[in-house]
């Protein structure tokens, strides 16, 4: 294989961009390929990983593409198309259109190789391309967040909570039905009342026909086993149906936490706006965490990339969506589950040049 300048386009090798997983981490390789034009729907890129001098073998793993473009908005694709050759690392990899929204270099992006089973990073390699602006189509809207990995488990929350409001819905409008139902029977017996002119003031009497009222009506003192009944129904279909809304609905069962162990190069500020986390029931033991505030960064070791912790007051079992970024050009933060059924949060950091910063940082967790 050649020699290289990361700073230049990269060698080629037939259609494949031969990028080098051992790399100045302050350097990006240009690969031609990943350059587009706002509004591109999307692009295939062809890639062949090295360690050094040897081929990358991909055996049981991933690639994955994120960044962020020229306003700063972060993408993330696993579109890992095929891969032709795990033990010479070549592959193919479609960039979605998301990632040609906002015209400019990207002010930072890096190609990402993965353990399949365990979402463990291997190796990250840092990648510069540009969008072009489009000139002809001028309106092609703001860029957007983009992390293709979720959309799918987001759809489905959100059908879940769609199903919620029709069934709650429906619930209601049968409730109303019992309610116009007794209200007409005691119309129907108010006019029985009415109807009987053999009525006396001073004796008991007994209404087998309509009877109609046009006035106001005194009773003070009313049986009917029939209204008793009616009622009786009214008051277990409502205990049914707050049982039902009262089970259903949303709680949240902790409010802006602040138990919780930072590990190794994070800590709390103290500042007033400490990192707070809060945690919401959704249903059947499912729950949502999310957490923001200010953390301070003590990482002084010299690398560019480094892992840490975050263990919270709740236990993590089997968690299926995490998003996180702390809001700073200098580097960013990607939580990820442990593969244990623990409350310890393993993290994955970058930067190592703004020890003693801090930094605004968001957390979203689903999990089990």
């Amino acid at each position: 294989m050649a020699n290289q300048d990361p700073q230049d386009s990269v060698d080629m090798n037939g259609r494949y961009a031969v990028v080098n997983t051992v790399i100045n981490q302050s350097d990006g390789y240009l690969i031609p390929g990943l350059n587009g034009r706002q509004g591109d729907e999307g692009r295939r890129v062809y890639l062949q990983f090295y360690d050094g001098k040897f081929p990358h073998d991909l055996t049981g793993q991933t690639v994955e593409l994120q960044g962020k473009d020229a306003k700063g908005v972060t993408k993330t694709s696993v579109s890992l198309e095929h891969v032709y050759s795990p033990k010479a690392g070549t592959c193919s990899f479609l960039v979605p259109g998301a990632f040609y929204q906002a015209a400019g270099p990207y002010q930072n992006a890096y190609f990402v190789i993965k353990t399949a089973d365990t979402n463990q990073a291997v190796s990250t390699i840092p990648v510069k391309f540009t969008v072009e602006e489009n000139a002809v189509f001028m309106t092609t809207g703001e860029s957007q967040t983009w992390f293709d990995e979720y959309n799918g488990q987001l759809q489905n929350y959100a059908n879940l909570l769609k199903q919620w409001v029709t069934s709650s819905g429906d619930q209601i409008a049968a409730n109303q039905e019992l309610i116009n139902a007794a209200q007409d029977r005691i119309n129907d017996m108010i006019k029985g009342i009415h109807d009987n002119n053999l009525a006396q003031t001073t004796a008991n009497n007994d209404w087998s026909g309509s009877n109609h009222f046009t006035g106001q009506v005194t009773i003070d003192n009313l049986t009917s086993p029939a209204l008793d009944q009616q009622m009786q129904n009214m008051q277990a279909q409502f205990g049914q149906f707050s049982g039902s809304i009262t089970s259903s609905l949303p709680k949240y069962t902790d409010n802006w936490s602040r138990d919780y162990t930072w590990g190794p190069g994070l800590s709390k500020p103290n500042n007033g706006n400490d990192f707070a986390l809060s945690r919401l029931s959704l249903s059947n033991g499912c729950y949502l965490i999310w957490g923001r505030g200010d953390v301070k960064i003590d990482h002084n070791s010299g690398d560019q990339y480094w892992e840490s912790t975050l263990t919270v007051p709740w236990t993590i079992n089997s968690a299926c969506l995490f998003l996180g970024d702390w809001h700073s050009w200098k580097g960013y933060f990607k939580p990820y589950h442990d593969a244990t059924n623990s409350n310890t949060i393993a993290i994955s950091c970058s930067g190592n040049n703004f020890n003693g910063d801090v930094v605004s940082v968001d957390l979203f967790i689903i999990t089990q």
